[in-house]
């Protein structure tokens, strides 16, 4: 499943960013946090040399898994409907992950509160449509459930990204394989 893998992969640029800025306990300086925003396009280029169409598949996810509904994200700065469905889906997830689980700069925070801040971010960090999805699956999710069956209910969305997948592609202009 492609969204099953950029979900465990997402975050593999991050090998490129030097261990001292991860696992800064503090605040990072605008400096750290300009090689932090590096890691997507990190995780392409790693990716990207893999000859694989599963690879291929996961790679919008990957890239854009930080971009920003508003389009006040990195790498690319998309909004919206420019922002890949994948990349979309990582997004909300990723920050519901950063959110329950502990690191070393945060605790965990309660569920109720990383729902909150999500739906709050929705139409601005969050496509609303994928926030909206969302909303019935938290209302099974317990808080003791760990994060990776959490980023799980969040991810495995298959009727949603068939769906999207199925409006973006016929006639995109991208189709190569006409006669």
């Amino acid at each position: 499943e492609v969204v099953n893998l950029s979900g465990l992969l997402h975050d593999v640029g991050k090998v490129g960013v030097p261990e001292a800025i991860l696992n800064k306990p503090g605040k990072l300086t605008k400096d750290e946090f300009d090689e932090i925003k590096k890691h997507p396009v990190h995780g392409v280029n790693i990716l990207s040399h893999i000859e694989s169409p599963m690879f291929t598949a996961i790679i919008p996810g990957v890239r854009h898994h930080h971009e920003k509904w508003d389009g006040s994200g990195y790498p690319d700065g998309l909004a919206g409907d420019e922002i890949p469905v994948s990349g979309r889906l990582m997004a909300l997830a990723d920050v519901f992950d950063a959110l329950m689980c502990r690191r070393v700069y945060k605790k965990a925070m309660p569920l109720e509160q990383a729902i909150g801040i999500i739906t709050a971010g929705r139409a601005q960090h969050f496509d609303p449509d994928v926030v909206i999805g969302n909303q019935r699956k938290w209302s099974g999710i317990s808080s003791h459930l760990s994060w990776r069956r959490c980023f799980r209910q969040i991810v495995i969305r298959r009727r949603f990204i068939r769906s999207h997948e199925s409006e973006e592609s016929p006639n995109d202009g991208d189709d190569e394989q006409q006669g």
